[in-house]
């Protein structure tokens, strides 16, 4: 799984050495590292925009596109209406059974990927966010964009850091390597952290 925070760049060449890949997923902009994926995941109005494009190019080369079920006008909106795919979220917590109500989009690859019976993951490029424009996802503009009343560190510590905990200890048979700098730690017996920025 390929997420879009600043160490991606780095880790990906690393990696992509280390590890034979079955199939891989991106979200955000990470199809500009990865152009043609398996599966492409993005869910808020900045993400679908901005990488339209790109997303049309990876759709002909045979990439499932990913989003969020909405009605008809905020999926125009979004300029995702033609995606392959629309996830219905549950209400709350996931289970093995139903989706999760989390919308991040790096939680949410997680959980896609997992429900698509992934016997091991490696995620790159999910470090969570930081504080400062250049540090943070996309180009820097997305928290003014969202209006988000919190830091970048209370977002990772209150909503990402715990939606990546609960979806590992959901699937603890699923051994899950993250590597990069992580912004945060989850604590699940399946879950290793290698640091590794180059």
């Amino acid at each position: 799984m390929i997420g879009t925070s600043p160490t991606v760049v780095q880790t990906l060449p690393a990696v992509t050495v280390r590890h034979q890949f079955e199939r891989v997923i991106t979200c955000n902009g990470g199809l500009s590292l990865a152009p043609l994926t398996d599966v492409y995941i993005a869910v808020d109005m900045h993400a679908g925009r901005q990488f339209a494009a790109q997303a049309r190019h990876a759709q002909r080369g045979g990439t499932r596109l990913v989003t969020l079920n909405r009605d008809a006008r905020a999926l125009r909106e979004r300029d995702v209406d033609w995606y392959d795919e629309f996830l219905e979220l549950g209400p709350g917590e996931p289970s093995r059974a139903t989706w999760g109500a989390f919308r991040y989009t790096g939680p949410l690859s997680l959980e896609y990927a997992l429900r698509h019976d992934a016997s091991s993951l490696v995620l790159v490029g999910c470090d969570g966010y930081r504080h400062g424009g250049s540090e943070d996802y996309f180009d820097g503009q997305q928290c003014a964009r969202r209006n988000l009343a919190t830091t970048a560190e209370q977002r990772t510590r209150e909503a990402l850091a715990p939606a990546f905990q609960a979806r590992a200890r959901l699937w603890p048979e699923v051994p899950i390597v993250q590597y990069g700098d992580p912004a945060f730690e989850i604590d699940s017996p399946n879950w290793e952290v290698r640091r590794c920025v180059g």
